[in-house]
């Protein structure tokens, strides 16, 4: 399996979910759209979530791989959401 390349490796240093999804928004919000970055997590439910995280936000999980209990996922920063246009924002 070829991994793309990437920019940087983000690990959760809480060992949860929520720690490695943090990281990952404050590292994002850091770099232009389009750049790679590999999430290291150790569980499958921090695996689901993050995968849910990066749909939810707009960006792409360009590589998934399992060795063993680590899981390396390859996302891809999404471009920003085009602008409302609900009648409450205007």
């Amino acid at each position: 399996m070829s991994i793309p390349e990437v920019l940087l490796e983000v690990t959760s240093k809480t060992g949860n979910c929520t720690g490695l999804i943090a990281e990952l928004e404050r590292t994002l919000s850091e770099l232009a759209p389009g750049a790679r970055v590999c999430a290291v997590m150790k569980d499958i439910p921090t695996r689901v979530d993050v995968m849910a995280w990066a749909n939810r936000k707009g960006h792409a999980v360009v590589a998934d791989h399992r060795e063993g209990p680590v899981s390396r996922m390859i996302i891809e920063k999404g471009r920003l959401p085009a602008p409302s246009t609900s009648a409450a924002d205007r």
